[in-house]
C-alpha cells in the first residue's frame, strides 16, 4: 500500500505550511484506518473471508460430530450383536456336546445285536462276533542266528512286552538288506515253524534246521 503521508527530506526547511500539510496527510491516513475499522465493526470485527471459513469449519465440525455419534451408536449395536452371538455360540456348543453324547450312545447300540431273533437270520455266532468285535495288535521281534538252542528242534525265547499267554500270533519275516540277503532270510524264516506264548514272552521253534542268519519277525495277534 502506498504511503499516505509524505516523508520529510534531509535538511528540509519545515515551514508552517509544510508542517500543516503533513498533519493533514496524517489525519487523512488515520481517517482511512478509522473507516476500515468501522467497516470491520459491521461484520463483527472480522474479515468477511475469514468469517466465511469459520462458518464452513463450524458446519464441517457439526457433520463430524454427527458422524461420530452415529459411529458410537453402531459400535454399541455391534457390541450388543456380538454378545448375542456369543450366547448363541455357547448354546450351540452345549447342543453339539449333547448330540455327540447321543451319537456315541447310538454307535454303541448299533454294535449290540443281542436282541436280534433267529427270524432275522442272525446266528448266535454272528451275534457274539458283533457284540465283541476283535482288534489286531502287532509286535516286532528280533531272532539272532546265535540265539537258537538245542539240537533239533531248535528253540529261541524272546521277551515281547504286552503279549499274553493265551495269544495265538500269526508271524512272518520282515525283510531287509540286498535282494540276495532277502532271499536267504526267506529261506531261513521257513525253518521257523511255530511259536508258543507266555505272559510277556514268545518261544519260537525251528523244526527242520537252525536258521543261520539274523531274522526279524512280525507277530499279529487278534483279540
Amino acid at each position: 500500500m502506498a504511503d499516505k503521508v509524505t516523508r520529510f527530506t534531509d535538511n528540509e526547511v519545515v515551514t508552517t505550511a509544510v508542517f500543516n500539510q503533513r498533519v493533514d496527510e496524517t489525519n487523512a491516513a488515520l481517517a482511512a484506518v478509522d473507516e476500515a475499522i468501522d467497516g470491520l465493526a459491521g461484520t463483527g470485527g472480522e474479515i468477511p473471508a475469514i468469517k466465511e471459513k469459520d462458518v464452513q469449519q463450524d458446519a464441517r465440525l457439526g457433520t463430524l460430530e454427527t458422524d461420530i455419534a452415529k459411529a458410537e451408536q453402531d459400535i454399541a449395536a455391534n457390541d450388543a450383536r456380538d454378545d448375542g452371538q456369543d450366547t448363541q455360540i455357547a448354546e450351540l456348543g452345549t447342543t453339539l456336546g449333547q448330540h455327540r453324547t447321543a451319537i456315541t450312545a447310538l454307535q454303541k447300540d448299533a454294535h449290540t445285536h443281542t436282541n436280534k431273533s433267529v427270524l432275522d437270520g442272525i446266528t448266535a455266532e454272528k451275534v457274539e462276533v458283533w457284540d465283541n468285535p476283535t482288534t489286531a495288535e502287532f509286535y516286532t521281534v528280533s531272532l539272532p542266528a546265535s540265539g537258537w538252542t538245542g539240537n533239533g528242534p531248535y528253540t529261541q525265547a524272546v521277551s515281547v512286552a504286552g503279549i499274553l499267554a493265551d495269544d495265538r500270533p500269526i508271524f512272518g519275516p520282515i525283510y531287509s538288506g540286498t535282494n540276495d540277503e532277502k532271499i536267504e532270510q526267506s529261506i531261513m524264516a521257513g525253518f521257523v515253524s511255530e511259536c508258543d506264548t507266555a505272559a510277556g514272552s514268545v518261544t519260537f521253534t525251528a523244526l527242520l534246521a537252525k536258521p543261520e542268519v539274523d531274522l526279524t519277525m512280525q507277530l499279529e495277534v487278534i483279540r
